[in-house]
């Protein structure tokens, strides 16, 4: 792979900038917040229907690029694409309950990321789904939290597992 030349990386963005006008800045500042209309309907709304039936799909790698998709988005929260965080979390409610690894690991990067932006919600959700969370999800999950937060976190998971492993031994 070839490293990108950030003099021809400069170059090209005073080009694009150059030739942005002020009507496609106003239109994609829009589009970004989900103010911008496709065919009539507001973009928001293409985006939660989109989103949902991802959400919702039969193939494994469609539901989790629901969750997975927006990885990079989450350290932001709702300030650049407003509605971000419920999108994020209602995908990860829908693949937190599929147990295999994949579906696991895409919830637990995505709301790595989105805890930087709301721990106080990543820490709500990964109480209230403890039992369905692998333990590799929510090491993923509480990785940029502060020491605190993450051995408390981990120390739930550890008990609710123990405690299902003593269950299924009887």
């Amino acid at each position: 792979m070839t490293a990108i030349d950030p003099d021809a990386l400069s170059r090209l963005q005073a080009a694009l900038e150059a030739r942005a006008t002020e009507k496609s800045r106003t239109f994609w500042s829009k589009y970004l917040k989900g103010d911008a209309a496709f065919r009539g309907v507001p973009m928001a709304g293409v985006r939660e229907a989109v989103h949902a039936s991802w959400r919702a799909s039969g193939p494994l790698w469609q539901r989790r690029a629901a969750c997975v998709a927006f990885v990079n988005h989450g350290k932001h929260g709702d300030a650049r694409i407003p509605g971000l965080m419920d999108l994020v979390f209602a995908s990860a409610e829908a693949l937190v309950r599929d147990p295999e690894r994949f579906a696991q690991t895409g919830v637990g990067w995505v709301l790595r990321e989105c805890s930087l932006a709301d721990r106080e919600r990543v820490i709500a959700f990964g109480e209230q789904h403890v039992e369905r969370l692998s333990r590799e999800a929510m090491k993923s999950m509480v990785e940029k939290m502060p020491a605190e937060d993450k051995a408390r976190l981990l120390a739930q998971h550890k008990a609710v597992a123990s405690a299902a492993k003593r269950n299924t031994a009887r």
